[in-house]
C-alpha cells in the first residue's frame, strides 16, 4: 500500500485512506520510550489497576473450568467461554461494528444450522470457515494488486460519496475537535 503516492497524506489521500497506523505506532514510542512503562503501569501509574489482567484472567478462566466440571449439565455454563469473553472484541483498534460480519454467521452457523441439520453441519461448518477466510485473503491479495498498480476504481456512487467521513479533505474524520489547548487530559504536570 505504501507504493501508491500520498496515500499516507491526511489532508487530500488518494483513495481516502488515513494511515491512523502511523499514530498508534508514534504515540506508542513515546510512551515507551520517554515515559516507560513504569510511570504507565507503576505503582503511581495511571493505569496501575491494568497490570490486574495478569492475576485475573487465569482466575477467570480457571473459575469456569471449575464450575463447568462441578455443573457438566449446565446448558449456560457449557456456552461460556472465558478466553473469548475476556479477549473477544477487544483487539484495538478495532470495535464491534468491525467484528458484526463476524458474529453473525457465527450466531447463525452455531445456533441455526448445528441445531436443524447436524449432519450437514458437521460435514462442511469446517470447509465454510476456511471459505469464508481465504475469501478474505484472496480479497486482501486482489486489493493490493489493484492499490499497487494504480488502477482507477469504476465510477458508481460508492467511490462518488462526499459526505461524512469519506468527504475529500476530512482529516482522518475525527471523532471529537481538538480543544482550543491542543490536547486531550490533563494539563502538563498533573499526571499521577
Amino acid at each position: 500500500m505504501l507504493t501508491v503516492r500520498d496515500v499516507c497524506d491526511q489532508e487530500n489521500p488518494p483513495f481516502r485512506f488515513f494511515c491512523l497506523g502511523q499514530l498508534t505506532f508514534y504515540t506508542a514510542t513515546v510512551f515507551w520510550g520517554s515515559l516507560g512503562p513504569t510511570m504507565i503501569f507503576g505503582k503511581e501509574g495511571r493505569y496501575k489497576w491494568l497490570c490486574m489482567g495478569f492475576l485475573l484472567g487465569p482466575v477467570v478462566v480457571l473459575l469456569v473450568w471449575g464450575l463447568q466440571r462441578l455443573f457438566p449439565k449446565s446448558k449456560l455454563l457449557r456456552s461460556v467461554h472465558s478466553v473469548v469473553i475476556l479477549d473477544g472484541c477487544f483487539w484495538y483498534p478495532t470495535n464491534l461494528s468491525m467484528w458484526w460480519t463476524l458474529y453473525v454467521p457465527t450466531w447463525i452457523s452455531w445456533n441455526y444450522v448445528k441445531k436443524r441439520y447436524l449432519a450437514f453441519w458437521s460435514k462442511y461448518n469446517f470447509i465454510l470457515s476456511v471459505g469464508l477466510s481465504c475469501g478474505i485473503a484472496i480479497s486482501g491479495i486482489i486489493q493490493f494488486l489493484i492499490f499497487g498498480l494504480g488502477v482507477d476504481f469504476p465510477d458508481w456512487w460508492g467511490t462518488r460519496a462526499e459526505t461524512g467521513c469519506n468527504k475529500r479533505g476530512n482529516v482522518a474524520c475525527a471523532r471529537l475537535k481538538i480543544p482550543a489547548k491542543g490536547y486531550f487530559g490533563p494539563e502538563p504536570g498533573h499526571y499521577t
